[in-house]
């Protein structure tokens, strides 16, 4: 059985073939639904921001390039979508190998169950790393990570100056790698 081309499928959809389009969404809501949960944490909240992504889709699809590809198209608008809700409820995801984590998870749209366990794992290993860090270090990273707030606002809010968070923070970016196995 051959696959059809993401390029074939929209051709085909611009003709006015819908079911082409379900194909699309078929194909890449799994792939979509990870990568926007990865930065919401939260089931309700991923699937009302992947419904956003595939609308976006559909509204923007005649302005897709077609010597682009397709599925790194349809993630940028994702992982977009997600950057926008996590502002919105001002919290930011923690993830410090952005690029890395997101290859890894996008490399195969349907992983294995022991993949999604070995990232369960390590998304609890790097939240017990950042629970273990003290005081001030602790408080960076989560202001910064989940609070969403950039250096500037949290040097206003603990009196500190610029620098001084910013130092603060590679320090405490430098511990947790060392806490995590494998640098998760």
């Amino acid at each position: 059985m051959s696959v059809i081309s993401d390029q074939n499928l929209l051709a085909r959809y611009a003709s006015g073939d819908e079911e082409a389009l379900a194909e699309l969404v078929h194909r890449y809501l799994p792939m979509i639904y990870r990568l926007v949960f990865s930065y919401t944490r939260n089931q309700a909240d991923a699937e009302d921001v992947t419904q956003t992504v595939f609308v976006k889709m559909w509204r923007h699809w005649r302005q897709f390039d077609p010597e682009r590809n397709f599925k790194n198209w349809l993630l940028a608008i994702a992982k977009h979508a997600a950057l926008d809700f996590c502002r919105r409820q001002r919290t930011a995801p923690i993830n410090l190998s952005d690029e890395e984590y997101l290859v890894e998870i996008l490399s195969d749209p349907a992983l294995p169950v022991s993949e999604r366990l070995d990232r369960n794992w390590r998304n609890q290993a790097l939240e017990r790393a950042i629970d273990s860090l003290v005081g001030a270090d602790q408080t960076v990273i989560r202001q910064y990570h989940q609070q969403g707030l950039n250096f500037r606002e949290i040097a206003l809010q603990t009196g500190e100056s610029i620098n001084t968070v910013k130092s603060r923070y590679r320090r405490a970016v430098v511990k947790l790698r060392k806490k995590l196995p494998g640098n998760v």
